[in-house]
Order: structure tokens, then C-alpha cells, then sequence
């Protein structure tokens, strides 16, 4: 079977906070991501957002990525996939999203654009 992403996949642990679009309350919203690309991005958290929902994920991408300072992002996703603790590494759920829209709020964090 081959990969047949296009875009390039960076192997990335950062926080992510994620809010359901029909307000429908997640007791623990934050999750750790484990590889972002501009397509979508993959996390593990404790616990899912169902496959097809629609999601604002708020993440500080490093100077290392970005060539410059961190970068606050708010991005809209599609949840793709959900995968069970047992799937995953650190146990927790493993979340595939797909990128919809982005939008960069701040050049780092503390100090407005």
C-alpha cells in the first residue's frame, strides 16, 4: 500500500486545545499532537470529537517551524478518523483531522500582530 499524502508531514508533539463547533462539551479538551502537515494534523487526546464533526483547534507552532517566532493558529478541522487508546502510544485516544481553514492570530504568544 502506498502513501498517498501530499503534503509534507512534520512529526510535531505540541499542545492543541479543541472546541466542537455544536458546542457540545468535552469534559477535557486538550490533546498533544503527533504530526501536522497544511492538509491536517493528528493528536492524541483523552477524549474524541466524533468522525465528521466539525472543530476549532488552537495551537503555538514552534520558531522551528515557522522560521521565525511561534505562531498562535486557530484552525477549523474536520475530524476524519478516531482511533481507540490501544491504537496509540501514550494510550490516550488518536485523533486525524482535516485542515478546513486556518487562521494566524498572533506571532507569539503574549504579543499581538
Amino acid at each position: 500500500m502506498s502513501d498517498r499524502r501530499t503534503a509534507r508531514r512534520y512529526g510535531l508533539a505540541i499542545p492543541v486545545k479543541y472546541e466542537v463547533a455544536d458546542n457540545a462539551a468535552i469534559e477535557d479538551p486538550l490533546g498533544r499532537t503527533r504530526e501536522i502537515s497544511r492538509s491536517g494534523l493528528y493528536f492524541t487526546a483523552a477524549a474524541a470529537p466524533d468522525p465528521g464533526s466539525i472543530v476549532t483547534l488552537t495551537l503555538t507552532l514552534p520558531s522551528e517551524l515557522t522560521g521565525g517566532e511561534g505562531v498562535l493558529v486557530e484552525v477549523q478541522a474536520r475530524i476524519v478518523r478516531v482511533e481507540p487508546p490501544e491504537a496509540t502510544a501514550d494510550g490516550r485516544m488518536g485523533v486525524a483531522a482535516s485542515i478546513e481553514s486556518y487562521e494566524i492570530v498572533r506571532a507569539s504568544p503574549g504579543r499581538p500582530n
